[in-house]
């Protein structure tokens, strides 16, 4: 959690800094990235187990973390830092709805319970504070989409 509350920190405060310069999202997504990638090399490298089938499997990962780290990274450049690590946040939740979807887990009374609430905190956190004053934009909500869909 500390280490995914730094990430959105930092994310937010080299593009706030950084707001005039021009593709500067790419850097930033090909800085994490291959930070990503030197870490995990590190860690596949040093473990006997590594096949080289996964090498496949960690190229479309990469390419769907990639594309979540651009999403991330524009979203908090244009739009609220706190509704955007909100969305980050449900990326972890999104990833339950593929067991009901896909592998037919049960919905229980408390994941129903649990869902409803979801719904209740994004309403609360969408809703504009005065009427006609909007808090996300429809080129926010593209780039919340990203981070929320393609983390792999």
């Amino acid at each position: 959690m500390f280490a995914s509350a730094t990430l959105s920190i930092m994310s937010s405060l080299f593009g706030k800094h950084n707001a005039q310069a021009k593709n500067i999202s790419y850097l930033y997504s090909v800085i994490v990235t291959l930070s990503a990638m030197l870490s995990w090399g590190v860690i596949c490298y040093s473990n006997e187990g590594f096949r080289l089938e996964a090498i496949g499997y960690s190229l479309v990962y990469g390419t769907f973390y990639t594309m979540a780290m651009v999403g991330m990274f524009m979203a908090y450049q244009i739009g609220s830092v706190s509704l955007t690590a909100f969305v980050k946040q449900l990326s972890l939740i999104a990833v339950s709805f593929w067991g009901f979807i896909f592998w037919n887990n049960p919905v229980t009374a408390n994941i129903a319970i649990g869902i409803l609430l979801i719904i209740g905190a994004l309403y609360l956190c969408f809703k504009p504070d005065k009427p006609g004053i909007q808090k996300i934009s429809a080129r926010w909500c593209v780039f919340a989409i990203m981070l929320l869909c393609c983390p792999g």
